[in-house]
């Protein structure tokens, strides 16, 4: 049995809180992931607040390799139960 259909704005919020528990844990400021990962810092700061719907797939693979993580943890696949 396929697994149920997610709400995408449930996948945003994982989304955002898996970057920010990352950023954190490495002790990444906000402008030191911008530059790693390529991405504006205002972008970065909307994602961690749960509206990455404009994240395109390569800069979700850019944030993923600038936490060290792969994409598919960043958008839940291992993140705890909201």
């Amino acid at each position: 049995m396929p697994a149920r259909a997610r709400d995408p704005s449930d996948l945003l919020r994982r989304l955002g809180r898996n970057v920010r528990r990352l950023r954190l844990s490495l002790g990444l400021s906000i402008d030191d992931l911008a530059f790693l990962s390529e991405l504006d810092p205002e972008r970065l700061l909307a994602v961690e607040g749960g509206d990455g719907a404009g994240l395109d797939l390569a800069a979700l693979v850019r944030l993923a390799w600038a936490l060290g993580v792969g994409a598919e943890d960043l958008i839940g696949r291992h993140s705890d139960a909201s």
